[in-house]
C-alpha cells in the first residue's frame, strides 16, 4: 500500500507577522520543519498572495508552492482543486481556519477562537470565515484549538466530536520575553501598560474611563496604550484634563513593546473575549503583573498568577488600580517577578510544534486504512 506522508501547510499568514494569527504561524515555522523532517514527514509550503516576491514577503526561506490570485476566486480554486495540484499533498493544515479545497480533500483547521460565529463585529474576514466554516468544517480530518474553551465553544457550534479536536496552546519566544533589572527598566513616571486594540471585545472604553477615575482619585501611574485611541474616547481624556496621563503610543516596534513590558507596574488587559490571549503570557514572561478577565480562554493561560475582575465592572478595574499604590498588590509583584518567567516557560513553540506532528501522524494514519470520509455534522450551523 502507498504510503501517505506529504502534509502541505498554508503560510499565507506570515505576510502579517504582527497580527496574532502571523505571529502564531511564525512561532510555529520556526519550530515545525525540523521536527517534520525528524518524523519522516515531507513537510510541503504553500500560500495564496497576488502582488509583491517571496521575498518581501517574507517566506522566501520557505520555497512555497505559491497561487497568484485574488481571494474572490476561492471558490473557483477550490473547484479546480488548484491547491490540491501544485503541492500533491495527501494533507492539508490550513493554519487560518480554512482552506479552498475540493469538498472531499482532508484538512486540519487550526481554530483560534470563534468569535466570527458568537461575537461578530461585522468585519468582511469574520463573514468570510463564518461563511466557509459552515461548508468546510465536515472535511476537517482533525482540528486544533489553541485553548479548551476555544475546542469547546467550536464543538458545541458545529457539532463536531471532541475526540478530533487537539488543544495545543501557542507559545512565546522564552529568549526574548523575559525579566529586566527592575531599576533600569523603571521609567521616570511609573505606568500601567495596555497592549491591545479598538475592537469592542478589548474593552478599551471601559478600561480608560476606569483609568480616568483611577487618577481623579489620586492615581499616581500613567497609562500606556501601545495603539492609538478613537477620537471619541481622546475627547473624554481631554475633557478629564488626563492627556497628559493617558499616553497612546501608536504602534510600537518589537524592541520598544518589550521595553515596555519590562517596565511596567501592571499589565492591563481586560478583554471579554480571546482564543489564547498573548499578552497575558508575555506580562508574566517578563515577570510583570497583568490584570485581566475570567472570560474565555483568560484564565487558562494566567492561571492562578494574574488578577481577574469583571471586564465589565469599571469600579473593580479602578479598585484594583488603586491597590497598586497602596501597596496592597506588593506581594503578588515579587510573586510574579519569581513565579511568572516559569509559568510562561510552559508555551515554547518547540512543544507547540511536536504536538502539531502528533496531529499530523494521527491524521495520516487514518488517512491510510482507506477509510476517513467526510463528516455528517449536527450542530448549530
Amino acid at each position: 500500500m502507498l504510503m501517505l506522508r506529504n502534509v502541505a501547510i498554508d503560510i499565507y499568514p506570515l505576510c502579517s507577522s504582527h497580527s496574532g494569527i502571523g505571529r502564531s504561524v511564525s512561532g510555529l515555522m520556526a519550530e515545525l520543519p525540523g521536527i517534520c523532517a525528524a518524523s519522516s514527514i515531507p513537510l510541503i509550503t504553500y500560500f495564496r498572495q497576488m502582488l509583491g516576491t517571496n521575498e518581501s514577503l517574507g517566506v522566501a526561506r520557505f520555497s512555497p508552492r505559491r497561487i497568484r490570485l485574488p481571494r474572490f476566486m476561492e471558490t473557483c480554486i477550490a473547484r479546480l482543486g488548484l491547491i490540491e495540484m501544485i503541492t500533491q499533498a495527501n494533507l492539508f493544515h490550513a493554519t487560518d481556519f480554512y482552506l479552498p479545497l475540493k469538498p472531499s480533500t482532508p484538512m486540519i483547521a487550526t481554530v483560534y477562537d470563534v468569535i466570527y460565529a458568537l461575537d461578530p463585529e461585522g468585519t468582511v474576514d469574520q463573514q468570510r470565515i463564518a461563511q466557509q466554516m459552515q461548508r468546510r468544517v465536515r472535511q476537517c480530518i482533525r482540528v486544533i484549538c489553541c485553548s479548551e474553551y476555544t475546542a469547546r465553544e467550536f464543538c458545541t457550534l458545529y457539532g463536531y466530536p471532541r475526540n478530533r479536536v487537539s488543544i495545543i496552546p501557542l507559545g512565546i519566544d522564552s529568549e526574548r520575553f523575559l525579566p529586566t533589572n527592575e531599576i533600569a527598566a523603571r521609567a521616570a513616571r511609573p505606568y500601567f501598560l495596555a497592549v491591545s486594540c479598538n475592537t469592542t471585545r478589548k474593552n478599551t472604553p471601559r478600561l480608560v474611563r476606569a483609568f480616568l477615575r483611577y487618577a481623579q482619585a489620586g492615581g499616581r501611574n500613567d497609562l500606556r496604550m501601545a495603539w492609538t485611541l478613537p477620537e471619541s474616547l481622546a475627547d473624554e481624556v481631554r475633557a478629564a484634563g488626563l492627556q497628559d496621563r493617558v499616553i497612546a503610543l501608536g504602534k510600537v516596534g518589537d524592541d520598544e513593546l518589550l521595553a515596555l513590558y519590562q517596565g511596567a507596574v501592571c499589565v492591563m488587559f481586560p478583554s471579554l473575549y480571546e482564543g489564547f490571549g498573548f499578552p497575558v503570557l508575555e506580562a508574566l514572561a517578563c515577570g510583570v503583573p497583568v490584570l485581566t478577565t475570567h472570560r474565555s480562554s483568560l484564565p487558562e493561560v494566567g492561571g492562578d498568577l494574574a488578577l481577574y475582575v469583571d471586564g465589565e465592572d469599571i469600579d473593580e478595574m479602578t479598585q484594583q488600580m488603586l491597590a497598586f499604590d497602596s501597596g496592597h498588590h506588593d506581594k503578588l509583584a515579587v510573586r510574579i517577578r519569581h513565579e511568572g518567567p516559569a509559568w510562561a516557560s510552559n508555551y515554547t513553540w518547540q512543544r507547540c510544534a511536536e504536538q502539531t506532528v502528533e496531529v499530523y501522524l494521527s491524521a495520516l494514519a487514518e488517512l491510510q486504512t482507506g477509510s476517513w470520509q467526510p463528516l455528517q455534522l449536527k450542530g448549530n450551523q
